[in-house]
């Protein structure tokens, strides 16, 4: 199984997502969860973080999970996860539609340790959606990602990461659990580095 690869562009800002490469998260890995949102993203970086957005339609939009670390995958969610190359450790970000965090720093699903809440307060986080309000509804809602890379652990720009995006809803009307870089395992499982794509950064 061949994973993605994208080539990430510098920018200012997010004033320039002109310039952002795009992609989409569309790969269904599991047939027993066909449904499948539309989700664009588009992804640059600025001297010291990742910027990522996320673009989402869906029939049914939930947003119940307001503390941070919650179990946000349960409502309709974006997820970032990311890693220096061949790296034993990887940082999940998971973030649903109101603007609720999961961020932890892994070696599995099951060893984790939560970023602070000083980690936290550099990581911007710009839903559409009402911040912490908790909403049920249809139609479209983004996210706007800002990572530094110190808070991954990386000290200056890197040449090259390796990551995933995902679109899950674990307890929404239509479980759902869609990957950008395709991943083979027999049940869902997002905490998998050996599938995650490329991103070269310019």
């Amino acid at each position: 199984m061949k994973t993605k690869s994208i080539t990430v562009p510098a920018v200012e800002s997010f004033a320039e997502i002109d310039k952002f490469a795009k992609g989409e998260i569309d790969e269904i890995n599991w047939a027993e969860y066909p449904y499948k949102p539309v989700v664009r993203f588009a992804m640059a970086h600025t001297d010291n973080a990742l910027l990522v957005r996320f673009e989402v339609e869906e029939q049914h939009i939930v947003g119940r999970c307001t503390q941070m670390h919650g179990a946000v995958y349960a409502d309709s969610c974006v997820e970032f996860f990311v890693r220096e190359p061949h790296a034993d450790h990887y940082y999940n970000f998971e973030i649903n539609c109101i603007g609720t965090v999961l961020a932890a720093r892994r070696l599995s699903r099951t060893e984790k340790e939560y970023l602070s809440a000083e980690q936290m307060q550099s990581v911007k986080i710009r839903p559409s959606l009402p911040v912490g309000e908790p909403y049920e509804g249809e139609g479209e809602w983004s996210i706007e990602l800002e990572i530094p890379f110190s808070v991954i652990g990386i000290e200056g720009q890197p040449d090259r990461l390796e990551a995933n995006l995902y679109k899950c809803g674990d307890r929404t009307p239509k479980p759902h659990f869609v990957s950008w870089s395709p991943i083979a395992t027999p049940a869902p499982d997002f905490h998998r580095p050996e599938y995650f794509g490329e991103l070269v950064l310019q």
